[in-house]
């Protein structure tokens, strides 16, 4: 080979390792792009992951505070319900006790009655 056929392959040879390393520096430039992007991706996502945070805080505040005294709140007028129940089953069994009682002296009260209207005719 002549020195110009060798200067020739030299040269095409600096010519594929320039496009290589400017395709190399396209890759970086482009890894370098998508590395800034994941940095901001990741960023929004701690940002929303504070908001997150900062709403659970608050609906558990509003749990414990609001909620539980409410829970607390139906929990004792449903057992002054209860009593209020079972002191009317006592009243419906003493009504129910008096009706009988009452009942029976009617029917004694009629049964004088009638005896003390025959006694006064009997004079």
């Amino acid at each position: 080979m002549e020195n110009n056929e060798l200067l020739q392959a030299i040269y095409n040879d600096l010519q594929s390792v320039k496009q290589d390393i400017s395709g190399l520096k396209q890759g970086q430039t482009n890894l370098e792009q998508g590395q800034v992007a994941l940095q901001q991706g990741q960023a929004a996502l701690q940002q929303d992951m504070t908001e997150v945070k900062q709403r659970t805080t608050k609906i558990e505040i509003v749990l414990e505070n609001d909620i539980s005294e409410k829970l607390d709140a139906l929990f004792v007028g449903h057992e002054l319900n209860i009593k209020k129940l079972s002191k009317l089953d006592s009243i419906e069994k003493t009504i129910e006790e008096t009706k009988d009682t009452v009942d029976v002296m009617f029917n004694v009260i009629q049964k004088h009655s009638g005896e003390i209207k025959e006694l006064q005719l009997a004079k």
